[in-house]
């Protein structure tokens, strides 16, 4: 008997240009609330220049729990912490 994923997981690392950078970043995203509609749980931590989002999605055996509206919503979350690496290189390093 196959065994079935109980989650999917997804771990995104976001590489910046200085560590500095990284921290000001995981600041920012730590204090967002998470969406009381996700189940989606995101941590993230700091490695040097490097920030790492971990990001879980679980599955269930209820009906209504659809794999591909899950990882939707890690794509989503994913997403969010990747778009903050993107502002930062298209309006430049905070003074």
């Amino acid at each position: 008997m196959v065994n079935s994923p109980t989650a999917y997981l997804l771990g995104v690392p976001l590489q910046f240009p200085d560590e500095r950078l990284a921290t000001i970043t995981l600041r920012i995203l730590s204090v967002n609330a998470p969406s009381p509609r996700s189940p989606v749980t995101q941590t993230l931590h700091q490695d040097g220049k490097s920030l790492v989002c971990r990001c879980v999605a679980p599955l269930s055996s209820d009906s209504k729990c659809d794999p591909a509206l899950q990882l939707g919503k890690l794509r989503i979350t994913a997403h969010a912490a990747c778009l903050v690496l993107e502002t930062v290189e298209h309006f430049g390093r905070p003074l």
